[in-house]
Parts: C-alpha cells; structure tokens; sequence
C-alpha cells in the first residue's frame, strides 16, 4: 500500500506530525467525514519538500488541506494522504510596500498597522490564504498581489501576478507557499467576501441562493444532527454527531424543494470525497 510505504519512508523525518488513521471530522469546518490514511502536519517549508519527496516516490494520492477549506468526507474515510501546513506557513510579514502571507495564515490575522476600510473588510473574510485558493477566489486578490510562491517539481518557485490579470494557475502538483500583497491599495476597492464555510449550494444563474431557499420555505429545516441555518441562507450548521449520510439526505431533501417550488436545479459548492462505510477505493 502507497501510505504504508510512505509512513515506512518518513519514520525518521523532522519537522512532521503523522497521525495514520486519523479522523477528517477533526479538521474540516463542517466537523464530518471518517478517516484518512496519513494525516500528515509540515512545520515548515525543508519539512514540506522532503515529505512531497517521499509522497511522490511511494506512489499514491496526496492532497493537501489548507485550513478552513470545506470539504465533505463520507463516513467510510479517504484513501491516501492528506497534507496539512503547519506553523511556519501560518505567519505573516510586514515590510515597507508589501506584506508577505504563509498558505495557513487567516485573514484575520492580518495586523492592525495596516488601516483603513480595505484591510478591515479583508480582516473579517472567513478562512485562510490557502483555503481562498482552494475554493476558487483567489481573483479578489487581483490587483493587489504581485506574486505567489509555490512548490512545484521539488523546488520553490515565484510565480507573477499581473496587476490587471487573473490569478497564476496552480495545477495539481503545486503547493501554494506564501502570497505577496501591496501595502498600498489595489485596482479595485470593493472586493467580494469568501463564502462562509458550510454554505451549501452556488448560486444559480440570475438568482441567488438566500432568496430561493427563502422563497422555497426552507430556511431553518432540521434533519436529526443537521439544521439549515435560519439567519445565514445557505449554511449548514451542524449540530454534532451528525453524520455525511444525514447530511446528504438533507441536501437532497431542500435540493427538490426548491426544484419543485422554485424551478431551479441547485449545484452544491462544497467538494465531496471518500467512501462509503466499509469501502477505501
């Protein structure tokens, strides 16, 4: 098996926290989801690309997890490895034009040096830098990063950011590192907030979502250890010891709801992964 190859491989490596077998419902927003194989922590960048290293060499899927990215696992767990960054990708840097942000850092840890109503509206995002990549809206930052710092083939590379263009594409195989942002205002004044994490659905074509849930009567709807929220259209709140099945029963349930009331098919936002109980395909 590639993640008994890989734990045999990183035995002795520093700079890890290796948890096999570890509980996805302990990470991801939503608190949901069986385990994953290896559930690797890197503390800091030399940790990182030997694990990659490894990771590549024993074969197998690896993905990594930035902090605050929804997912929804199913009961049955992941096959593979899922790769966390650790302490130093949580830290930000103030210079005199720029400022410099780790993968795992939270907009709300921006510092309070930098004022004004851009960085106080930045400040207030949900999530981290990594989970903005990862959830597709990375293009608010346009106009105000200059470049990202990914790894990719083992190595380290900058990556320009054009200050009228879309966000440097990622791949599969690179690792956002760190983005570098102007002190300075960007292009654009008026940026759009992520999604708040456990907001279900996108929003279809000339509507939105909070309007046609509360147009469908939904709002509030409980299914045993689930509740979609009754002040924040959209988002589940889970109210512990659900499970993914509940959960699905749940989107399905308001999905033809709305289908049948309002006319509209929504699409879930949130990437589902893994396996049923009893499978690891």
């Amino acid at each position: 098996m590639a993640a008994a190859d890989l734990l045999e491989r990183i035995r002795d490596e520093a700079g890890l926290i290796v948890l096999p077998e570890e509980p996805l419902s302990h990470h991801v927003p939503l608190r949901v989801g069986g385990p994953v194989e290896l559930w690797i922590e890197a503390e800091n960048e030399d940790a990182l690309i030997r694990l990659i290293s490894h990771a590549r060499s024993a074969g197998g899927r690896w993905r990594v997890h930035a902090p605050f990215t929804d997912w929804l696992v199913r009961d049955g767990g992941l096959k593979g490895t899922v790769i966390r960054l650790g302490r130093d990708f949580e830290e930000i840097s103030l210079h005199e034009e720029h400022m410099v942000l780790g993968a795992a850092a939270l907009w709300s840890g921006i510092p309070v040096q930098l004022e004004g109503g851009l960085w106080d509206a930045i400040r207030r995002w949900p999530g981290s830098v990594g989970s903005l990549f990862e959830q597709g809206g990375a293009e608010e930052l346009t106009g105000l990063a200059t470049h990202i710092e990914v790894l990719r083939g083992g190595r380290v590379q900058t990556m320009q950011w054009p200050k009228d263009g879309p966000a440097p594409a990622l791949g599969e195989t690179s690792v956002l590192l760190r983005v570098h942002l102007r002190r300075a205002l960007g292009a654009r004044q008026w940026r759009k907030a992520p999604m708040r994490t456990g907001t279900l659905f996108q929003n279809p074509k000339d509507s939105n979502v909070a309007r046609e849930l509360n147009r469908a009567g939904v709002l509030g709807t409980r299914l045993r250890r689930w509740r979609l929220s009754p002040t924040e259209p959209g988002t589940v709140v889970h109210l512990g010891g659900g499970t993914f099945k509940d959960l699905q029963m749940l989107v399905k349930g308001l999905r033809m709801r709305v289908e049948k009331t309002r006319g509209l098919t929504l699409e879930t936002r949130i990437p589902i992964l893994g396996n049923e109980p009893g499978r690891r395909n």
